[in-house]
């Protein structure tokens, strides 16, 4: 037979057990939630971005194509990606 202690002391054992494998699981919800809310906010800008620079093009009297837009975006991603990396060597 169980002493009473002793099966405090598994009720204990279970109760922080479950409370662990709560948060381990609710963390992981969060995170996937998190994850798929900025892909999708990335998009939104992504395509948001494409429309500025079709605006962009045909306010200045030319023709807004596709190979046209998305050398603009690559070369905007270029000079984003130097300013980091010159922040991270100016900030060491």
């Amino acid at each position: 037979m169980i002493s009473l202690p002793t099966k405090f002391s598994i009720f204990f054992f279970y109760l922080i057990g479950s409370f662990l494998i709560g948060v381990l699981l609710s963390s992981i919800i969060f995170f996937y939630y998190a994850k798929k809310q900025v892909m999708r906010l990335q998009k939104e800008i992504k395509s948001s971005e494409k429309d500025q620079i079709k605006y962009m093009l045909s306010a200045l009297g030319q023709k807004p194509s596709e190979e046209k837009i998305n050398r603009i975006l690559s070369m905007s991603k270029k000079l984003e990606e130097k300013k980091r990396k010159s922040k991270k060597i100016n900030t060491m």
